[in-house]
């Protein structure tokens, strides 16, 4: 069982959060051109263009962050700890049966068969996910480290 970030092989200080919760944005400006890429290359026939694919993903992760600030406000309310993990554990099933659910109706124009259909879908969003989980860690540990090494000056700075 991992009980802190050390276990994992990542240190980072308070700072070091600081700056990642700053600099999140940037990427998610990353995130959305490599991941609707992905999604375009997988739906070809959806006769959809490179924006609407923009959209779409950024649709999506607009639509998870919401979820995901609902369960941060129900982590505000005085349950106890089991009822708050169950809670969260059903609203992330619902979360990822969402984005299931967006792949499949953004590709319902497209001709696939229901195989074809179904293993898009699934690849679809495993690269969506796989670019926040992979560029968004990535960025987060350089910001962190540069952070370190420049002692006051912010990451923004170190980054030009």
């Amino acid at each position: 069982m991992v009980k802190s970030n050390s276990d994992l092989g990542v240190t980072l200080s308070k700072e070091d959060m600081k700056v990642v919760l700053r600099n999140q944005k940037i990427s998610f400006l990353l995130v959305v051109p490599l991941s609707a890429l992905g999604t375009w290359l997988i739906f070809n026939r959806t006769r959809c263009n490179y924006a609407e694919h923009i959209i779409a993903v950024v649709f999506l992760l607009a639509m998870n962050t919401l979820f995901g600030f609902i369960i941060g406000l129900i982590g505000l309310l005085p349950f106890e700890y089991e009822i708050f993990k169950t809670t969260c554990n059903v609203l992330s099933m619902i979360i990822l049966g969402y984005g299931f659910w967006f792949y499949w109706q953004f590709s319902r124009q497209a001709e696939y068969t229901k195989a074809g259909r179904t293993w898009r879908v699934e690849v679809s969003y495993l690269v969506v996910v796989a670019m926040i989980l992979s560029l968004g860690q990535q960025f987060f540990m350089v910001a962190a480290a540069c952070n370190r090494s420049a002692g006051d000056k912010p990451a923004t700075e170190i980054l030009k």
